[in-house]
């Protein structure tokens, strides 16, 4: 049950980060992370089930998989969703983007930084056995959170 949860949360920081909003005109938070962060710590692709609520009051769940180098980039990130705006509820496995970049403290805390055209960061935080990794969106307008898994 605690597993689950924190797969939803998870899922609702992803899809909130990489989903493009026509709400979100507000500027993204400046990030950075310490020295001494191992960006190796998070090496892999992840699995993540993402789930955020918009200022309109909608929700959206997304599932994603994201592929980062354990050298402070982000290679994958594609996403599929339930809340397409053409009549159907479901949209088919889509390239978010290939160019974001990461970076980690040393404590395993730190951010996925996306193109500029593809939303805020998310603060992230790796597990200490390095096979799940939380996220949190920090969009302005929306509330989200995602949990991923090494596959």
């Amino acid at each position: 049950m605690r597993r689950t949860v924190f797969l939803i949360l998870l899922a609702l920081a992803l899809a909130a980060l990489w989903t493009n909003g026509a709400e979100v005109n507000a500027a993204c938070p400046t990030v950075s992370c310490s020295a001494g962060g191992n960006p190796g710590d998070f090496t892999g692709t992840f699995g993540c089930t993402i789930v955020s609520t918009r200022s309109d009051g909608s929700i959206h769940v997304s599932l994603a998989q994201i592929t980062s180098d354990g050298n402070g980039n982000i290679t994958a990130f594609t996403t599929v969703d339930n809340n397409n705006t053409s009549g159907t509820t479901f949209s088919p496995w889509t390239s978010q983007f290939t160019t974001g970049t990461y970076c980690l403290n040393s404590d395993d805390t730190g951010y996925i930084i996306p193109p500029v055209t593809y939303g805020c960061p998310f603060a992230i935080f790796i597990d200490i056995s390095y096979y799940e990794v939380r996220l949190l969106d920090s969009t302005q307008n929306r509330s989200g959170a995602a949990v991923c898994e090494l596959q």
